[in-house]
């Protein structure tokens, strides 16, 4: 790909907010209130997770820089029990938003549901959760385009979050495990998609490789170009930079 074709890619994190970022993304003595200032140094989007937990005030959504509003929909929702609210609640969406929604129940993946996507325009989005031991596979999906513009969250298996009482499995401040299969495979389909869209949004969670950021960047260098990341000696300048700004103040 080149220079133009980049800007219709935007790759970045389900979210910033980790403390096992510190000290390997962020530098130590950032503080948390400049945590996505510092992301925004390195990677152009961010899913804003906060809405799963609640509605946000009005005046604190991003304004002019909010893109794609991501619709959710639990595992636990067939279609036998939403077909006749999804489609309600589809007519009332404004038009002049784009609106991505994503299937957690595999009895949503039948043609109807292409069509009513397609009749108003939303993405369905692309999700890949396949399970840890299934991580040298390539993903198989049901990947219908609904839209000019395609969403792709890389989240993972969600079993290596917590263990059986609920406590953290792991930390995610590096690869704990490689999927080269799947990224591959997605990067393929995003190129095979690429010329028929207006904009390609990827998202990566810690779930998916172990660290995030560097599954943004091992995605970007498969899709042809360079996404870095802060290294430990711009960190440390960071960190002396701001010292040196606090004495001078």
């Amino acid at each position: 790909m080149n220079l133009i074709d980049q800007q219709k890619i935007r790759i970045g994190s389900c979210a910033w907010s980790f403390d096992d970022w510190r000290g390997v993304f962020y530098p130590h003595d950032l503080p948390e209130s400049h945590w996505l200032q510092f992301y925004a140094q390195y990677f152009p989007t961010i899913e804003v997770d906060s809405t799963f937990h609640a509605a946000p005030a009005e005046n604190s959504v991003l304004g002019q820089k909010l893109q794609v509003i991501l619709i959710q929909l639990p595992p636990s929702l067939t279609p036998d029990d939403g077909k006749q609210a999804l489609r309600k609640f589809l007519v009332q969406l404004p038009r002049d938003l784009r609106f991505a929604i994503e299937f957690r129940h595999a009895g949503w993946h039948r043609p109807q549901f292409i069509r009513l996507l397609e009749k108003y325009r939303i993405c369905w989005v692309w999700t890949d959760t396949t399970p840890l031991n299934e991580r040298n596979l390539a993903p198989f999906e049901f990947l219908p385009c609904t839209a000019d513009f395609v969403y792709l969250r890389l989240l993972g298996d969600y079993a290596t979050k917590y263990d059986v009482d609920g406590g953290h499995v792991h930390r995610y401040g590096k690869l704990l495990w490689k999927r080269e299969a799947a990224l591959e495979s997605w990067s393929l389909k995003i190129q095979r998609h690429f010329p028929d869209v207006r904009s390609v949004w990827a998202f990566a969670g810690n779930h998916f490789e172990g660290f995030a950021p560097e599954t943004c960047q091992r995605l970007a260098q498969r899709l042809g170009f360079d996404l870095a990341l802060p290294s430990q000696c711009q960190q440390a300048f960071s960190a002396d930079t701001r010292s040196q700004l606090d004495l001078d103040l």
